[in-house]
């Protein structure tokens, strides 16, 4: 069965001509599902490769001839806002790429719970076409349990009981070094050890020790920044994630959740330490960041030996390889400080996927929308096809364990390439330990926030009480 792919511009361009669909699928074909995503070039040419084989393989088992039609909708942010402006008009897809806080603001939106964002417990669990039933399509295991626990959990850290979104890609943050400072260095601390079986170990009493010395010393290790801008030992690229992974090992309060109401809760005494203390870091040249570099990621500054260490997500950390500049190592970013073992868990970051019901179409060609949108997404993450499209990404890591055990995977595994070396630490190192925070109308604003409180401390705009009081103000203004 030959299937055509229009592109989004073509279907919206056709719609004034004959009124039959649109982007997001106001009136649209019943056997018509919208998948809005942010993906780029690699990783749509093998989606739509699963897009193909899905729609064959439905025709094949059920006679009916389902279209998966993609549509790139720019960044997370464009995403959300055209979703969150679709849904009044019904133009809105029945596939969306989200952050769990789109989630959130997409489950303000409804009337009544369960008018828009779909709970999937009732598709997860269906004895026909729910997680770890086999048939034709799906040979392979589906189980819940195969999913990594802590990505599936984050589905289901809303203000409702139930589970509204499924992880597709998931990524996380990891610290890339470079080998022949870090071993010149400890050498120079009089620490004669493996750098890596030292790094992959290191504590945070003694990853302070290492910064310090490198900091005092950049001339000696090759460190320098451009005319006019300071080195730093450390560049961590995103604001928000080192705060609120402060937060959370420390035992800081961030946000929470009591009773389905959500609550920000960063503007604190113990919070105003912790950006004391990477103002300290700051102007001793130990750390810097990428709201402090002007919005420029660390990789370039990395590659060029602006520093020793760089940390960033997984999901992008081929921008970061050296390549022949200098021998690069990876290893997780230390915890904080005799933490326990329950505080022990790093960001977890990476695509996920929510299914959305459409007031504007009939309840039946609706519902018939969401159970095979619900299964292309249950087809999508199944082993084989998760790896197939995690490999064409920049280091996100598939959601099942058992698709590390692939052939495919497996080859990845045993290599010594970088990125090999990068998806060893998340999947070895990390190894499952992420933490998530409660989702609601307004925890995106206290990450966009806190992110900004960051920025302005480290830039020496504002104290660290003011920014805090300030980010407090302005989260709590913007979601009200």
């Amino acid at each position: 069965m030959k299937k055509f792919k229009k592109s989004a511009l073509l279907l919206c361009a056709l719609s004034s001509i004959a009124a039959l669909s649109s982007c997001g699928g106001k009136k649209n074909d019943e056997n018509t599902i919208y998948f809005w995503h942010t993906f780029g070039k690699e990783i749509i040419n093998e989606l739509e490769k699963q897009v193909n084989a899905f729609e064959e393989a439905v025709y094949k088992r059920d006679g009916v001839s389902i279209s998966i039609e993609l549509s790139y909708q720019g960044g997370y942010d464009d995403l959300r806002n055209k979703v969150l402006k679709g849904y009044a008009t019904g133009n809105t897809p029945t596939i969306t790429v989200a952050y769990p806080d789109h989630i959130a603001d997409y489950l303000e939106l409804e009337n009544k719970k369960g008018d828009f964002v779909v709970n999937l417990d009732d598709y997860i669990n269906s004895s026909e076409y729910g997680l770890g039933v086999k048939d034709e399509i799906f040979k392979e295991e589906t189980n819940v349990s195969d999913i990594v626990e802590s990505f599936y959990e984050e589905g289901t850290k809303y203000k409702y009981e139930g589970t509204y979104s499924m992880p597709l890609m998931k990524s996380t943050e990891i610290m890339l070094y470079n080998k022949d400072i870090v071993s010149s260095a400890l050498s120079d601390l009089g620490i004669q050890k493996d750098v890596e079986k030292y790094m992959k170990n290191i504590s945070w009493d003694e990853f302070e020790i290492l910064l310090k010395q490198i900091a005092n010393n950049f001339e000696r290790y090759g460190i320098k920044g451009d005319k006019g801008e300071e080195p730093y030992a450390l560049f961590y690229d995103s604001d928000a994630n080192l705060f609120i992974t402060q937060c959370y090992q420390r035992g800081i309060d961030y946000v929470s959740m009591k009773d389905g109401k959500g609550s920000i809760d960063f503007n604190n005494d113990k919070a105003v330490e912790l950006l004391t203390e990477f103002k300290n870091m700051h102007e001793a040249n130990l750390l810097t960041t990428k709201g402090a570099n002007g919005g420029k990621y660390g990789s370039d500054a990395f590659k060029s030996m602006k520093c020793a260490f760089v940390v960033g997500s997984t999901g992008g950390s081929g921008y970061s390889d050296p390549g022949e500049n200098f021998n690069p190592g990876v290893c997780k970013f230390p915890t904080y400080k005799n933490v326990g073992e329950e505080k022990q868990k790093y960001v977890s970051q990476g695509v996920t996927l929510g299914l959305l019901k459409n007031s504007s179409i009939r309840e039946e060609v609706d519902n018939k929308k969401n159970r095979y949108g619900w299964e292309f997404i249950k087809y999508i993450t199944s082993p084989t096809n998760n790896v197939d499209l995690t490999m064409q990404s920049q280091g996100y890591v598939p959601v099942r364990k058992s698709a590390y055990e692939t052939e495919d995977y497996k080859l990845l595994l045993d290599s010594t390439e970088y990125s090999a070396e990068v998806a060893k630490t998340v999947i070895h190192e990390i190894n499952g330990n992420y933490f998530n925070y409660p989702v609601f109308k307004g925890s995106a604003e206290a990450r966009n926030q806190s992110e900004g409180a960051v920025k302005q401390v480290l830039l020496g705009k504002l104290s660290p009480e003011e920014a805090l009081k300030e980010a407090y103000k302005e989260a709590i203004k913007r979601t009200q």
